[in-house]
């Protein structure tokens, strides 16, 4: 599946280099000209990363940055700018942005600002994911080989399309392990 990038610049030119740049690469992109529109385009076109000015007419980069990171603070954002100073840099990182770039931009640095946001990104889904997957596993407590051999069992049964049936006295935990082999 293809990334989907959102470019968000009031200069034509900009945008229209970028997406010739980053549809080359095989990006799905989309771009808008102002932040309201690139808000309003944002949910519809999902995009994975936005490519974000600082300096836009109306509602500003920043000001749009720190928007889309209450919706979505997974959003990877990277923030470019004409007048970029240190203290801006910063300030947009501070505010969430994942990278920050100074124009003119460089062909190649934005192609590896897009890349290194779109695997920060794929990163985060996964240890997200393993988290969870993790949290569920230490739910049943001990570490005793009986205990990890139950949890693998438990991992193996709930691959499968197996029926499972399980028997113990009352008290045993078995409602624990029927939860496990169904959050699995």
């Amino acid at each position: 599946m293809k990334a989907k990038i959102l470019i968000v610049d009031d200069e034509r030119n900009i945008r229209r280099t970028l997406t010739m740049v980053l549809k080359a690469e095989g990006f799905d992109v989309t771009d808008a000209g102002s932040a309201e529109e690139g808000l309003k385009m944002l949910d519809a076109s999902g995009a994975d990363v936005v490519l974000l000015d600082l300096n836009l007419p109306g509602m500003d980069g920043l000001e749009m940055l720190r928007e889309m990171r209450r919706a979505d603070p997974e959003r990877m954002v990277v923030m470019i700018s004409g007048q970029g100073s240190v203290a801006t840099a910063v300030e947009a990182t501070r505010a969430g942005a994942f990278d920050f770039l100074e124009k003119p931009l460089s062909k190649d640095r934005v192609l590896v600002a897009v890349r290194n946001a779109l695997e920060r990104r794929s990163l985060g889904k996964e240890f997200r994911a393993l988290k969870e997957k993790e949290s569920r596993r230490h739910v049943m407590i001990g570490d005793s080989d009986a205990m990890n051999r139950l949890r693998d069992d438990i991992d193996r049964v709930a691959n499968s399309n197996a029926r499972v049936l399980i028997l113990g006295e009352s008290g045993t935990g078995k409602e624990l392990i029927a939860r496990a082999v169904h959050e699995a």
